[in-house]
This record gives C-alpha cells, sequence and structure tokens, in this order.
C-alpha cells in the first residue's frame, strides 16, 4: 500500500505523534507533498499564533463562517489591542478546547475586558501566558499612567481553572520614551519589515476542501502557518526575545510603575500551580508569594527575575514550596552589594536549610496556638515539626557586572556552604528521631495541593512515623548555581541541569 492510498485515519495517526511544535508545518508539508490524499486538516487549528489585531478579526469571522473550527484550537497566541477587545472575547468563548493561550497586552487594552477574558472557564486550560508591553512614561520627570490589572488574578482564581499549572506574568521594564497614539506599536512592528508579504484574508466563500493549486487557502491566512521574517518579533511565538529591543536580562528600571499594586489574590491561584514566572520591574512581590507558613508540594519551577527580591527572602521561598526543584532569580537584589565568599557560602547554608527555618517559623505558630488553649483536644502540649528536606536542584541568579567572572570560586563555596547546611539538617533530624521514640509528638507536614490555604493551629500537619526520620543523602546534592542570565543566546555558558534550561522547556521563549 502507497503512502497515497493510505484512508483519513491512518494520517491522523501519523500526525498524532508529531512534537507540537512541529505539528502545523508537517501537516502543510505532508498536503503537498501528497495534494490528492485524504490529508486532515484539523491539525492546522491546533495552534494558533496571530501577529496583529487585523488577523484576530479575519480568525474571529472564519469561526463564524465555520463553527466546528473553534473546538479544533488547542494552543492560541496573539497581541491583544483595544481595536479588537470584543472580538477578542467573543472569540476566545468559543474556543471549548483551549489549553493554552499566550497574550501580549498592549498599554490600551481595558483590564475589565482582559477580566472578562480570563473568566471564561476552559476545562482543559493548562497554561496561560500574559505578557505586559509598551508601558512607557512621557518623560522621565512625569508620572507613568499604567493601567491597574489587579483584578486578572483574581479572575483567574474565581474561574476554578482545576487544570492550570502553567501561569507566566511578563511586565516590560519602562523606558523614557516620546508620547506616541495607541496605534503606534503597529508601524513599530513594521518598520523593520518594508519587504513583508501582506497577509491573505479568511474567505468565508470558499469550499472547505483542500484546494489542490493552495491547499490552505480555505482554512487560514499566510501569516498563521508562515515566518515572515524579518519581523521585530518573532511571529511564531511573541513571547521569544526581540534583538532590536534589550529585554529583561539588562537591570530593569528600579522606579518602573507596575501594572499591578497588590497581589493578595494570587495566593488563590498558585496552589495549583507547578511553573510559575512572575517578572514585574521592581514590584515587591517576596512577601505574596511566601506570605502563608504552608507548604505546597505541586511548584516545581518559581521565576521570579526583575523583581525585587532580596538576599534572604531566598531562604523563605525555599520553605514555602516544599518540592521546589528550580528558583530563578535574575536581575533581582540577590547579590547585589558587597557579596564575598562569606556571603556565598551563607547562601548555600540557608538553601540547604530553608525546611529547618520554615519548620521553626511554623512550630512557633502552634506554640503560641496552644498557649491560648487552641489545642483543648490534644492532650500532649509539646509538638515538634520534622523540616523537609530540600529538594532544589538549581538557583539561577545575575552575578553583577562589577563583579569578577570567578565561577569556579563562587560555586565551591556555595557547595561548602550547602554541605553545611545539610549536615545540621540530618543532625536535626537525628535529634527529633530520638525525641520521637521518647513519646513526643513529632509531626510532619502534609501535603497541600488543593483548595483554600489554612496554616492555623494544626492544620496543614499529619503525625511524622517512623520511616519519615530516614534521610536519603543520595539525592541531597549541590544545586547547578548559573550566574549567566537568562538569554539562551549564550546557551553554551549555562551548564547541564540549570533552571535557564528547564524553563526554555516549559516557556517555550527565550526570556
Amino acid at each position: 500500500m502507497s503512502l497515497q492510498s493510505l484512508p483519513p485515519e491512518l494520517y491522523t495517526a501519523i500526525l498524532k505523534d508529531v512534537p507540537s511544535s512541529d505539528l502545523k508545518q508537517t501537516n502543510i508539508s505532508l498536503a503537498r507533498a501528497l495534494p490528492r490524499s485524504p490529508v486532515p486538516q484539523d491539525f492546522l487549528f491546533h495552534s494558533i499564533r496571530l501577529q496583529h489585531p487585523d488577523q484576530v478579526l479575519q480568525l474571529y469571522r472564519c469561526l463564524e463562517s465555520f463553527p466546528e473550527r473553534a473546538l479544533l484550537i488547542k494552543e492560541l497566541a496573539f497581541e491583544a489591542d483595544v481595536s479588537v477587545a470584543d472580538a477578542v472575547v467573543n472569540m476566545v468563548k468559543s474556543l471549548g478546547n483551549l489549553t493554552n493561550i499566550r497574550l501580549v497586552v498592549c498599554s490600551d487594552f481595558p483590564p475589565e475586558r482582559l477580566s472578562a477574558l480570563l473568566r471564561i472557564r476552559w476545562a482543559n486550560l493548562h497554561s496561560v501566558g500574559l505578557s505586559f508591553r509598551r508601558f512607557e512614561r512621557s518623560s522621565a520627570a512625569q508620572p507613568t499612567n499604567v493601567p491597574c490589572f489587579d483584578n486578572i488574578l483574581e479572575a483567574l482564581a474565581t474561574s476554578e481553572p482545576r487544570s492550570l499549572r502553567v501561569l507566566s506574568i511578563i511586565q516590560d521594564a519602562i523606558k523614557a520614551a516620546k508620547p506616541r497614539s495607541a496605534s503606534s506599536w503597529v508601524a513599530e512592528l513594521t518598520h523593520s519589515s518594508s519587504n513583508r508579504e501582506q497577509p491573505s484574508t479568511f474567505n468565508s466563500n470558499r469550499s472547505s476542501s483542500l484546494n489542490t493549486t493552495n491547499p490552505f487557502a480555505s482554512t487560514s491566512i499566510r501569516p498563521i502557518f508562515e515566518s515572515l521574517m524579518p519581523f521585530s518579533f518573532n511571529p511564531n511565538n511573541p513571547f521569544a526575545f526581540n534583538p532590536a529591543e534589550p529585554y529583561l536580562f539588562n537591570p530593569p528600571a528600579r522606579n518602573a510603575a507596575c501594572v499591578f499594586r497588590r497581589l493578595d489574590t494570587l495566593s488563590y491561584v498558585i496552589p495549583g500551580l507547578t511553573h510559575l514566572r512572575l517578572r514585574l520591574p521592581s514590584f515587591d512581590i517576596a512577601k505574596g508569594v511566601y506570605a502563608c507558613t504552608a507548604v505546597l508540594d505541586r511548584m516545581e519551577l518559581l521565576d521570579l527575575s526583575t523583581s525585587r527580591i532580596k538576599n534572604h527572602d531566598v531562604k523563605r521561598i525555599l520553605g514555602r514550596f516544599g518540592c521546589l526543584k528550580y528558583l530563578v532569580l535574575d536581575d533581582t537584589d540577590v547579590l547585589r552589594g558587597g557579596f564575598g565568599r562569606a556571603e556565598w557560602r551563607q547562601l548555600g547554608r540557608d538553601c540547604a536549610l530553608a525546611g529547618v527555618k520554615k519548620a521553626r517559623e511554623r512550630q512557633e505558630k502552634v506554640k503560641e496556638w496552644l498557649d491560648v488553649g487552641g489545642g483543648a483536644t490534644i492532650h500532649r502540649r509539646e509538638i515538634r515539626i520534622l523540616p523537609r528536606v530540600p529538594t532544589l536542584l538549581s538557583l539561577c541568579a545575575t552575578m553583577p557586572s562589577h563583579m569578577p567572572p570567578e565561577g569556579d570560586t563562587v560555586r565551591r563555596e556555595f557547595e561548602l556552604g550547602w554541605s553545611a547546611g545539610v549536615a545540621e539538617l540530618v543532625a536535626t533530624v537525628a535529634e527529633l528521631k530520638i525525641l520521637f521514640l521518647e513519646g513526643v509528638q513529632i509531626v510532619k507536614f502534609a501535603a497541600n495541593m488543593d483548595g483554600e490555604e489554612d496554616d492555623k493551629g494544626v492544620n496543614g500537619l499529619q503525625d511524622a512515623e517512623i520511616a519519615d526520620f530516614e534521610v536519603d543523602m543520595a539525592i541531597l546534592i549541590c544545586p547547578v548555581l548559573c550566574l549567566v542570565g537568562t538569554w539562551r543566546g549564550i546557551s553554551h555558558l549555562h551548564l547541564p541541569g540549570c533552571g535557564h534550561r528547564a524553563g526554555w522547556d516549559i516557556w517555550k521563549d527565550e526570556l
């Protein structure tokens, strides 16, 4: 049997095994190579990336003409402009099978429309990416009129996206610039592409069958499927690094106005996440991330680059997320100022003892609760908390430019501090084991992955068992310390297993 005579079901089975990043191009190539074969067109709509607002309207009209195609779209990325605000919200309401949505939010997009969009209940929504761009001050002396997007976190929380695991919120550092019109970003996007082809439009009058001359004429506009380069940002990924516009691996503006004023509702979104990237230049987000003493077990990768994070926040963050593997803190206040050998060694020790610190903090709260009579039903008034062992695999932070590039020395000091912290952790666990055998009540942090957090009294704690006191030294290896910044263009300098490399696989960009 030749490839041309295969039934449609076999073509579908073949395309399902193609990686998502190659699926569209593979579908196109297969249809062109076998124009008379029943190659399915469904996968052409699996991942849609739009370059500018007029394409949003074109796609909206296409889905009005062919409503069944709305359920074929799994991934959607586009730039949210005020001119298409209503069309954007109405369009995404029809995408019932959406799993991944990425928006570049311009400064003129109404916050209430973005909130309305994020309140839509998608049963299988797995990943949300929001990139706030072109929020600029008219002059260095004048305040910036930046809209407030606090409600979008509440919208995400109230929509109860139980399937949501990946959340990325990024804001560009604000730059001094001349005032410009709300639509001037269109000229900015096209100035470097004078020879760019104009996109064709959706034509609802065409037949839905595959055109042998142009097999995609009835189902697409060309920019959805073809990269038109050069362009001021990657049309296949609007979140990709733009060489023409130096981005977040440069130090952020320290007085930048943020699109958020508060992050208290973030605590309702975090418990279900496994990967969180929150880059808000100069905004103090540390306490919003680790304020509650309940320990969360799902978070594996946390990127707080460009935000206001200090050295003492590191151990609190690590204590907050009991299974955190990668912590990325580029262009923050971590490592700023005088950072010698002693400081590097202390940082390594703090990373190893983050669980011990968290256990002691929670123990103080339990003691206060018992002292005021909260534990009237608990007969044994002495309760000790068993610390968690560290799970960190990599810590990433940007080395200040004025510091000498002594990577090997830095890592050696960090490793010495880590080893000292691990030794102290093992000794603490051994001491608690003795108390446990003597009859003292020892509790441990229970898995807290769903529902509202509650760290009052002994909530979130459960009795320890004898097996909990066994420390596996084989997993307590020193985390990979990466100090070269996030940019993928110098990937040869990134150590194997570093948090930057892990992030590239999750975010699918180079930021």
